[in-house]
């Protein structure tokens, strides 16, 4: 049996980079699949995003 090995990832402030990775992508319109319009006015969006943070969107857009 060939030896096997482990390894642990960590990336540090995870959150923070998410954060700011998200930020990011939303800035550059970059990977946004739904458009979102209110009185005239548009946002791109991120259905993921979106989903993840209201159940009203994780039901509409399922």
């Amino acid at each position: 049996m060939a030896d096997q090995q482990q390894y642990f990832l960590k990336w540090n402030d995870f959150q923070t980079n998410m954060v700011t990775s998200f930020r990011h992508l939303r800035n550059e319109k970059s990977f946004t699949d739904v458009t979102l319009a209110c009185e005239g006015q548009t946002c791109k969006a991120h259905k993921m995003v979106l989903s993840a943070c209201s159940p009203y969107f994780k039901s509409l857009l399922e």
